[in-house]
C-alpha cells in the first residue's frame, strides 16, 4: 500500500472521495478520523505493565520487554479497527501511530527497527495489504525509525487467533510463526513489533521470542488495542 500517496493526496481524494468517520461511518472533514461524538468517546488506556501482567495471567514467561497500546478494544476504537482490517480505516492506522508514537518517546522507548507481526502469504493477497504493517509504516516515519518486513513470516493456516481459548492461542502461535530465510542479523538492535490488537499476547510473545533468537537486544510491543479477558484493568478506567 502506498501510504506516501495516501498522506499527500488526502485532500484531494476527499473532493472525490468524502472522508469518512473510521468508527460510524460520518462524512467529517478531510483531515480529521474520527466525528467530533466518536472522537470524544475513545476508551484511551492508562499505562499498565503488560509484559509483567502477560507472565502473570499465562504462566509463561515474557519475551518481549515493554508493550503499550493506544485504546481498550472495546466502543468506537473496536469499531475503526475493524474498519482498518476491511481497508476503510487505514486513517485509523495513522492516527494511532501518531499518538503510540509519543507514549513510546516519552517512555524513552526508541529503537533501531520496527517490524510486524506477519500475515500469511495468502491472506495477504486476499485481503491486499497487512494491517498490522501499514501501521507499523506509520510508525516508524513518526518515530523516524526503519522498518524491516522481512524478519518473519507466518504459515498458511484455517484457524484464527481470536476464534482460540487463552492455551489454544499459545499453543497455535508456537506453531504459526517462524524465523524468514531472508532475516538478517538483529544483534543488539532494538526492535519494536506491530501488531492491530493485543489479545492474550501469544501472537506477539511467540514473534518476540522469535526475534531475539535473531539477536535482538529487546523487543517492544506496540499495539493498536488491547483487551483485558481478565476485567481487573479495563474496570478500572
Amino acid at each position: 500500500m502506498d501510504l506516501t500517496f495516501l498522506t499527500r493526496s488526502d485532500f484531494w481524494l476527499d473532493i472525490i472521495f468524502p472522508n469518512r468517520c473510521v468508527s460510524c461511518d460520518k462524512t467529517i472533514a478531510w483531515n480529521e478520523t474520527f466525528c467530533d461524538k466518536c472522537g470524544a468517546d475513545l476508551p484511551y488506556i492508562e499505562d499498565i505493565p503488560w509484559q509483567a501482567v502477560f507472565a502473570m495471567q499465562t504462566d509463561e514467561p515474557a519475551n518481549f520487554d515493554y508493550a503499550n497500546a493506544l485504546f481498550w478494544y472495546k466502543g468506537n476504537a473496536k469499531s475503526a479497527v475493524l474498519a482498518l482490517k476491511s481497508r476503510n480505516g487505514v486513517n485509523f492506522a495513522k492516527f494511532a501511530a501518531k499518538y503510540l508514537a509519543m507514549k513510546f518517546e516519552t517512555d524513552g522507548q526508541s529503537a533501531d527497527i520496527i517490524t510486524a507481526v506477519p500475515m500469511n502469504a495468502k491472506k495477504v493477497r486476499r485481503r491486499g495489504y497487512n494491517q498490522a504493517q501499514v501501521f507499523a509504516e506509520y510508525l516508524s516515519k513518526n518515530m523516524d525509525i526503519k522498518t524491516d518486513f522481512v524478519l518473519l513470516k507466518r504459515r498458511s493456516t484455517s484457524t484464527e487467533q481470536h476464534t482460540l481459548a487463552k492455551k489454544e492461542r499459545l499453543a497455535a502461535a508456537e506453531n504459526a510463526y517462524f524465523i524468514s530465510p531472508k532475516a538478517a542479523d538483529l544483534s543488539g538492535k532494538r526492535v519494536i513489533l506491530c501488531d492491530d490488537i493485543f489479545t492474550s499476547g501469544a501472537t506477539v510473545n511467540k514473534c518476540a521470542a522469535l526475534l531475539k533468537e535473531l539477536g535482538a537486544k529487546s523487543v517492544s510491543v506496540a499495539t493498536i488495542c488491547r483487551t483485558d479477558t481478565s476485567r481487573k484493568f479495563e474496570s478500572n478506567v
